[in-house]
Formats: C-alpha cells, structure tokens, sequence
C-alpha cells in the first residue's frame, strides 16, 4: 500500500502544519509574562493585594475571566 493518504483524499488535513509568529516562540511569550508579573509585583505591591481583593470564594476574579 504505497498510496499516499493525501492523493486519496485531496481535502485531508495534514499535520504538523507552518506556524504563525506567536505560535512560533509561545515559550518566550510566556517566559516574558512571567517576568512582567514578577516585575510588576515588585515595583507595585499594592497590586499584588488589590488582585486578591478581587476574589469571590476564594476564586480570582481576573484569573476565572
């Protein structure tokens, strides 16, 4: 069975398929945003509190949105 699953079925997906700019370096999107949650919790510590303020049952608002 050589036949090629894409020459069988011309509207099949294949995988693994080019990523587009974010998806290409996610990684350092994320490394990123932890950084700017680490600095900003430093330079502004009232956040950090006004955050948790922001908590309905022990569940965070802005994390639940």
């Amino acid at each position: 069975m050589s036949i090629n699953q894409t020459e069988s079925n011309p509207k099949a997906f294949q995988a693994g398929g080019k990523l587009n700019f974010f998806e290409r370096y996610l990684t350092l999107w994320v490394f990123l945003c932890i950084f700017a949650g680490i600095l900003l919790g430093r330079l502004f510590p009232g956040i950090a509190i006004a955050l948790d303020a922001m908590s309905i049952y022990q569940v965070s608002i802005t994390i639940a949105i």
